[in-house]
């Protein structure tokens, strides 16, 4: 009996890369099937190896700079089909989208947002194939990492002075650049790196975040017991002393990175709580009761005076009112946007935000409100509204 084969990274990455291209040629996925069940190896290793093939091949599209848009974006499909099929690193669409992003020009990096903001749910099913108990929850791996940040002490007095001189810009700030190695024997000089170690640091605070957090969306896996709530506080508390105690300038580092983790909180709590508008109602002043020549002097007015008192149309937008004709749009707010002068861009930021048709709809009123400010009547929304054919919101609005 013959020996099973043994795996070769050299020549298993040149049979994907083939089959990669192969792959981008005819739109299917097919091509790295057929090359992955055939490789020996364990399936760790071809799937390390088919995502470096793909960024190989990435790699040569971008540097012939005559390949169109769309070979990158095929190639992106391609990879989520690899994830779908098991194959490649659910990571590796994310990976791709990077280094594309990087390397494009702007005027091309639009053609990319606009495909990952039109795959919303591609890009979910692609999250929902992480294992996420595993990714996201690994204790033991956490408190070794940060154990040994811990007791490697970054001195920023290390350098010579002439060091320190050469490292500062004409402004006195320091420049410091990230070196990330992949030799595991350069180990001890990557954590003298302290942009490395904000990195990693970083991370874990956002982490923490989302994982506390009341975000929408969120994957019902993500709950918290008792005890992982636990560890997250005190592995908080540790990240933050490490972040102060990281040169240079960490004190000031870490104040700035919670006031920035402080401000997306908030962020996360206005859209959950739908959006509502920034502008606050003024409180209904209570007048005193007039007394009998008052009033008979108000009646006179009234009854000499030709025209009536404000209307509804004159008045600002409400809350409420803003509610109810959101309810009442519906899928069809984006015939509105036309109508309240929303530009394409405030359109698909809008649809990326939320799924929720009736949230999407009161946004639109929302963004169209705080760009108009005082000029946001109820007159103008009702000619938009009447102008984009919607009469029958308008004859049932409340004046409230």
């Amino acid at each position: 009996m013959s020996p099973p084969s043994l795996f070769d990274f050299t020549e298993a990455r040149d049979i994907f890369t083939a089959a990669a291209k192969s792959a981008v040629d005819i739109r299917s996925c097919k091509p790295l099937t057929n090359a992955f069940s055939q490789l020996p190896g364990n399936e760790t290793e071809k799937k390390a190896t088919l995502d470096q093939a793909l960024r190989g091949v990435l790699e040569e599209q971008i540097v012939k700079q005559k390949v169109d848009v769309g070979d990158f974006l095929s190639l992106i499909y391609i990879s989520v089909d690899g994830v779908t099929e098991g194959i490649c690193s659910a990571t590796a669409p994310f990976l791709l989208l990077g280094d594309v992003l990087d390397c494009l020009p702007l005027d091309q990096c639009d053609k990319i947002f606009s495909f990952v903001e039109e795959n919303v749910s591609t890009w979910k099913s692609v999250l929902s194939c992480f294992n996420v108990p595993s990714i996201v929850f690994s204790v033991q791996y956490s408190d070794e990492t940060l154990a040994v940040f811990k007791s490697f002490k970054l001195d920023d007095m290390q350098a010579s002075k002439r060091k320190l001189e050469e490292m500062r810009t004409a402004a006195g700030d320091h420049v410091y650049f990230a070196k990330f190695l992949t030799s595991e024997k350069l180990m001890d000089l990557q954590l003298s790196d302290s942009n490395f170690r904000r990195h990693i640091l970083l991370q874990y605070l956002i982490l923490f975040q989302y994982l506390k957090g009341q975000v929408k969306f969120k994957s019902s896996s993500c709950v918290l017991n008792d005890d992982q709530s636990l560890w997250i506080e005190d592995t908080t508390k540790l990240v933050y002393q490490l972040l102060r105690e990281t040169p240079p300038d960490g004190d000031k580092f870490a104040l700035m990175f919670e006031h920035i983790l402080n401000t997306e909180e908030n962020w996360n709590s206005w859209k959950n709580e739908g959006c509502p508008s920034f502008v606050k109602e003024r409180p209904a002043k209570t007048k005193p009761i007039p007394s009998i020549r008052e009033c008979q002097s108000l009646f006179v007015d009234k009854v000499n005076c030709p025209f009536p008192g404000p209307s509804i149309q004159s008045k600002a937008v409400t809350n409420s009112q803003m509610d109810e004709i959101a309810a009442k749009l519906g899928s069809q707010w984006k015939t509105l946007a036309d109508h309240l002068e929303m530009s394409e861009k405030e359109i698909r930021v809008i649809e990326s935000d939320s799924e929720d048709v009736e949230l999407q709809a009161k946004m639109l009123l929302v963004a169209w409100q705080d760009r108009e400010g005082t000029q946001a009547t109820m007159e103008s929304l009702v000619t938009a509204l009447n102008s984009a054919g919607f009469s029958n919101i308008t004859e049932g609005l409340s004046e409230t």
